[in-house]
């Protein structure tokens, strides 16, 4: 028996291999950073925690964006406008790149994750002795 594929059928199918592929991601890139403090802690500066902090940024792109300083800048502003503090001390970092596969192209999304305590500094306050 001869089966032919109608012209409906090869759309319907080529349909559902390209949701398919548009449905699945893997992450393929994943790492995590201990560092301890985000900015500059000023000399005679008084260091006052606030609590803990988290922030995330994220871009989507055609190629992977391994190691973007502007999306790790990104991550620790979210996380320190949500506390209201003006450094991250004691943070992890993470990013992981995600891949979703198309059948001509990749679309990758790159993610920055932080989480420390957000401390609020005051300069030149420090009691010295």
């Amino acid at each position: 028996m001869d089966r032919k594929l109608t012209f409906s059928q090869g759309i319907a199918l080529l349909s559902s291999v390209i949701l398919l592929s548009a449905t699945s991601a893997c992450t393929m890139f994943d790492t995590s950073f201990p560092f301890s403090q985000s900015h500059f802690t000023y000399p005679n500066s008084n260091v006052k925690p606030i609590g803990h902090a988290t922030g995330e940024a994220s871009t989507t792109s055609l190629s992977p964006d391994f190691n973007d300083p502007n999306l790790e800048e990104q991550a620790i502003s979210n996380a320190l406008s949500s506390r209201g503090g003006d450094l991250l001390i004691n943070y992890n970092e993470r990013q992981y790149i995600t891949m979703i596969p198309l059948v001509i192209f990749n679309i990758y999304t790159t993610t920055v994750q932080v989480d420390g305590t957000a401390v609020k500094m005051t300069v030149g306050e420090q009691n010295l002795h």
